[in-house]
């Protein structure tokens, strides 16, 4: 598992956790991660590229960094194609074949203002050594937003959970998107089920249930209702079976701009850093939630406080 983010003590500063591939449990820290390249702050990324080539990307602002295993000088290098947006606080997702990131939404300065946007686009990686991207616009959101959440549900439909408009709106609303393939060929979007409690900056993911009734699961976790209200909160909802989000366990504490990932299994979610009420900073800590639906804080903490977390699965042979 590959954590950055805006590091409160290490601005550009990454680690790289090896995990146990049944239950998610920290077994570890791998080798030394190089520093990013450039300074990052509100990031998205993911893990790009064909089995046993794959690049970890990082795009923050204008620009996108990756660091590849199979280059000569293992290191960050920042790309040379600009985002078509300045973005930050956005929401991604890895689609075509493992290739292409899609960021949507975020916000951005416009008439020297800071505002959400609803654009979307396409990164899609041609060299992974050289950090070469392919950048085109991608469909719409159905709203302007930032803090919100992505999740891929198959290979053609993803859900997109809650978010603000510009700090002041929260957003309860669900969307079902289609993957884009072009602009051209994608865009269309379902109202989905609301929320039980409108959020930003809260953590999603997808599992799929040790309980054999319940099937394919979404997970919404953590954020803010409102500026200076953290949440402990969880929902779930049960693709398969249910029309409406339930309320899931608690955390212990109120987190916001965590990192959120299921385990390698895909049967835990694993809820790493972010904002704690109770210390009012960024935090060490990484917790787990699987069935009968209980939160874990693990014993293993980050090396540094983070916040607004980027983390990512990665192969076995990044450690």
């Amino acid at each position: 598992m590959l954590v950055t983010n805006q590091g409160l003590t290490n601005e550009n500063g990454v680690e790289l956790i090896q995990l146990n591939r049944d239950s998610g449990d920290q077994e570890g820290i791998c080798r030394d991660v190089p520093n990013l390249y450039k300074e990052i702050f509100a990031p998205t990324g993911g893990l790009l590229g064909n089995p046993g080539q794959e690049v970890a990307v990082v795009c923050s602002k204008w620009w996108c960094q990756c660091w590849s295993l199979s280059s000569e000088s293992p290191k960050w290098t920042i790309s040379q194609q600009k985002l078509s947006e300045e973005r930050k606080y956005s929401a991604s997702i890895v689609i075509g074949n493992g290739k292409t990131l899609w960021i949507t939404g975020g916000r951005k300065v416009y008439m020297r203002r800071l505002g959400s946007d609803r654009s979307t686009e396409l990164v899609t990686i041609l060299d992974g050594d050289s950090c070469s991207f392919s950048v085109t616009p991608g469909p719409d959101l159905p709203e302007k937003m930032s803090h919100h959440c992505l999740a891929k549900l198959n290979s053609t439909t993803s859900i997109l959970i809650g978010g603000t408009m510009n700090g002041n709106k929260v957003y309860q609303s669900t969307y079902f998107l289609d993957i884009p393939t072009s602009k051209q060929g994608a865009g269309f979007a379902l109202q989905g089920p609301d929320l039980n409690t409108g959020r930003y900056e809260h953590a999603c993911g997808v599992l799929l249930s040790s309980n054999p009734g319940d099937g394919q699961v979404v997970i919404v976790v953590g954020g803010k209702s409102k500026p200076g209200f953290y949440l402990r909160s969880t929902e779930i909802w049960k693709v398969d079976v249910s029309q409406h989000w339930t309320m899931g366990p608690n955390l212990p504490v109120g987190i916001s701009a965590a990192g959120g990932v299921a385990s390698p299994d895909g049967k835990s979610f694993l809820l790493v850093g972010g904002y704690r009420d109770d210390k009012n900073s960024g935090s060490k800590s990484i917790f787990r939630l699987e069935y009968p639906w209980k939160w874990t804080e693990l014993d293993q903490k980050l090396q540094v406080n983070r916040k607004e977390v980027v983390v990512m699965l990665v192969p076995d042979s990044f450690c």
